[in-house]
């Protein structure tokens, strides 16, 4: 009785003058298509490569868009503390409150030409001579 395995396993041919030969044409063939799917594997993976930068350069702007939205997000908030902290009143406010000063009087005022010439007398602003 015959078995399906029995029929697969390798026997050594009777005639002792038979001998493999390779198949030329099975061979030209075989490399017929090897030479036509490199190219196309190589466009394949090139435009996988492409894409996959793409796409990762497209992940790296909305990133920066982000931080760049953040960070302008913090300057307008800063300007407005900045514009806060230097107002006239608050800084009055301090000054008075804090450091204990009071409003300049006409007497503390220094004018540029008694800078520059301390001796000289000063100039009234009525018009007359120059």
């Amino acid at each position: 009785m015959k078995t399906p395995y029995a029929q697969t396993l390798r026997r050594e041919p009777a005639n002792s003058y038979l001998r493999r030969e390779r198949d030329g044409q099975r061979r030209r063939e075989l490399l017929l298509v090897i030479l036509a799917l490199v190219p196309l594997a190589a466009g394949l993976l090139g435009y996988t490569w492409v894409e996959l930068q793409t796409l990762s350069a497209g992940y790296r702007i909305n990133k920066l868009e982000t931080e760049l939205h953040e960070l302008q997000r913090q300057e307008r908030h800063l300007r407005l503390e900045a514009g806060r902290q230097a107002h006239p009143a608050r800084i009055e406010r301090l000054a008075s409150e804090q450091l204990g000063l009071q409003a300049q009087t006409a007497a503390q005022t220094v004018h540029y030409q008694q800078l520059v010439h301390p001796m000289a007398p000063r100039r009234s602003t009525g018009g007359g001579e120059r």
